[in-house]
């Protein structure tokens, strides 16, 4: 069993569960510890731990897991007779799950590392990460669909990573391709702010600390005001689970210090984003529900897109909107899923439209 441990992994009771059966079976276990992991304190895993995991509507004593298994599986797991794994904290979340996973194909679990004490590091590989050639040659290009996510938060990377498998032959499909923001130190504001305009899509993925995190305020500021002065780019707020909408009262009192000492520091664009309806991502369901909402924010990329000119008028067979219909479209969709189904896009000249 691997274990990524973000800031909430031991939190969540099914992950707790799976802990505490992996060590009552006696399982190889291999811990990779994130950069936004924080150790639960002792009183945290002793008296307060019905209260720090939240248990609400799971019994897990019904698979015969209890309290007491979840502490000690957690006591041990936490301690130096499980081997772990330590992501790079200097690189962008996205960049250290990739390079975990290139370390863990080279990994072998057994009798020589069962039980070994010493913590080992996934240093930076070069090869992962974004180069300045990179990000200049995407400067120069319009039409991309651009993803934002909390820099900080290896969830949010690790959402990210799975929306850009589920997008990129699609958005390839299109003529165009994906860029994600906050991965490298090449991008300056002004060109982050240029990149953003000139894109068609800029999905918003909304996490547990989206409204702290400064270089995503900073990307909603920039294509709310690209919006604002005739930009053809349409932007798409997806939440996940770990997200609260915030309330007006949130909004005017609880951004970080400089929303509310600048008059243009971009509050009333912070407030905008969430008059758009958001898209859901729920990165921890099963396969086919993360295919569905991947399709659904599909859905909402323009697929034509002319810089400096209008957009294509277009109509789209939205499939979400037929799923469990009846069991005809019901089979339909399962049919289209299972195959190299693509969502018909078509454009309508003039005299179609009439």
């Amino acid at each position: 069993l691997i274990v990524l441990l973000t800031r909430d992994t031991l939190k969540r009771p099914w992950c707790a569960g799976e802990i505490a059966t992996a060590y009552k079976c006696n399982l190889e276990v291999l811990v990779m510890e994130g950069a936004c992991f924080c150790a639960p304190t002792e009183d945290e895993l002793g008296a307060q731990l019905k209260t720090y995991i939240d248990m609400s509507g799971v019994q897990l004593s019904k698979y015969g897991i209890h309290l007491t298994d979840i502490r000690a599986a957690h006591h041990w797991m936490l301690s130096e007779v499980v081997p772990s794994l330590k992501l790079c904290a200097d690189e962008a979340p996205r960049v250290r799950l990739e390079q975990a996973v290139a370390c863990l194909k080279n990994l072998k679990m057994g009798p020589s590392i069962s039980g070994n004490s010493s913590v080992m590091r996934v240093m930076t590989n070069s090869s992962g990460t974004r180069t300045p050639k990179d990000w200049h040659d995407n400067l120069k290009r319009s039409g991309l669909v651009v993803l934002s996510t909390d820099p900080n938060d290896d969830e949010a990377g690790a959402a990210a990573g799975i929306i850009i498998v589920k997008l990129q032959a699609k958005v390839v499909h299109m003529g165009s391709g994906l860029h994600m923001l906050h991965e490298g130190e090449y991008e300056e504001p002004a060109d982050q702010c240029r990149l953003i305009e000139l894109s068609r899509a800029l999905v918003v993925l909304l996490t547990a600390r989206t409204l702290s995190s400064k270089p995503q305020l900073d990307a909603i500021i920039d294509a709310m005001r690209a919006k604002e002065t005739g930009s053809q780019l349409v932007v798409i707020p997806t939440s996940t689970p770990s997200f609260t909408f915030p309330s007006e009262t949130f909004l005017a009192t609880s951004l970080p210090a400089e929303f509310y000492t600048k008059p243009d520091a971009g509050l009333a664009q912070i407030k905008g984003l969430f008059r758009f309806i958001a898209s859901a991502f729920t990165f921890h369901a099963s396969k086919g529900v993360i295919q569905l909402q991947t399709d659904a924010i599909l859905d909402r990329i323009p697929a034509h897109f002319e810089h400096g000119g209008r957009r294509s008028r277009q109509f789209s067979i939205n499939t979400n909107s037929i799923a469990g219909t009846n069991s005809l479209a019901s089979n339909v969709l399962e049919s289209a899923q299972s195959s190299d189904f693509e969502s018909p896009l078509v454009p309508l000249d003039q005299d179609d439209a009439n």
